[in-house]
């Protein structure tokens, strides 16, 4: 007998556990030196040959990410376009994980995006969202008539802004300044990934009549909305950004972000397609046509608007089964 659970588990496990194969392969040699000097005492050695860092951030942990970071943005436009890429798809992932945390009947990792989160930082979210959070979506899902706070409804989104936020600056910031250190430290930090932590106490009502569990879930949908304007937003720049920088030669930008680029820049492209890609396994497992669907509009626009339109659509289909079931 099919097993849908365990079938959506198995293939997003294996993509996780692919991503993080080729990104320890690709980043090994480059890693390396780095782990090696931020957490070395030689402070003259690391200053004449790596970027500051803001310890109070996250210690040697933030000045390893720094120096990953900064690499990305020196390779530009690739480091841009592929950062930019993946932070689109987290847009609409962070108001998922936010929402799903705190919906009533949920367990497992599903519960702790901050975790997920700061170990995404770590590991790489390529890793982490298909190996930890899908599956534990999957075994650990509420019903479909499961319920949220609706204040956590409202705020969802706010998960995702301080990477919007942090990451413009982090491309329009002076790298020689003490503010692009901060921020990057802020960003690259356990800091940032706190940020859902602001939802904590938001915990769904034991009681929900109809009409509320209704305005909730509509909330949710609208969250997903205003995820999918900024995400297309972002994807029209960054397509702007890629016209203007190699027009129709495919050939040059696969050199730039993957047959010739800094291990920064191939982790990154790394972890665009497969968070993507687990983003649509989510999906599937909630409604095989939605996953179609995604994957057809994301030419268009874009990973995050596509994923983030569907789970509008996903959402409302939870607001008809409520109103039925009432």
């Amino acid at each position: 007998m099919f097993d849908k659970k365990l079938a959506f588990s198995a293939v997003s496990v294996a993509l996780g556990i692919g991503a993080f194969v080729k990104t320890q392969q690709i980043t090994k040699e480059y890693m390396d030196p780095v782990v090696e000097a931020c957490t070395s005492s030689n402070t003259t050695a690391f200053e004449e040959k790596y970027h500051t860092y803001e310890p109070m951030l996250g210690g040697a942990f933030v000045c390893i990410i720094t120096q990953f970071i900064y690499d990305l943005t020196q390779e530009y436009p690739a480091g841009l376009l592929l950062w930019g890429a993946t932070m689109l798809t987290a847009i609409p992932a962070l108001v998922l994980t936010t929402v799903e945390a705190g919906r009533s009947g949920v367990t497992g990792p599903v519960r702790y995006p901050t975790v997920v989160g700061i170990l995404g930082q770590a590991m790489g979210i390529s890793t982490v969202f298909p190996l930890l959070w899908v599956p534990g979506y999957c075994f650990g899902r509420s019903t479909p008539q499961g319920t949220v706070s609706l204040t956590r409804a409202r705020i969802a989104l706010l998960a995702a802004m301080p990477f919007v936020i942090l990451t413009i600056l982090t491309f329009t910031l002076d790298s020689t300044g003490y503010a692009w250190t901060f921020v990057v430290g802020y960003l690259a930090g356990p800091a940032a990934a706190m940020t859902p932590l602001l939802t904590w106490n938001m915990t769904p009502p034991e009681e929900l009549n109809s009409g509320l569990a209704s305005k909730t879930m509509k909330t949710i949908a609208m969250s997903y909305i205003y995820a999918a304007i900024i995400a297309w937003i972002g994807w029209v720049f960054l397509v702007y950004i890629a016209w203007i920088h190699y027009g129709t030669d495919v050939s040059a930008f696969w050199a730039d972000a993957w047959a010739e680029a800094n291990p920064s820049v191939a982790f990154m492209a790394i972890d665009a397609i497969v968070f993507y890609l687990a983003l649509v396994i989510y999906i599937a497992y909630c409604r095989l046509s939605g996953a179609l669907e995604a994957l057809v509009l994301t030419p268009l626009f874009g990973p995050g608007t596509a994923c983030a339109l569907v789970m509008s659509q996903l959402e409302m289909e939870r607001v008809e089964i409520k109103t039925k079931k009432a």
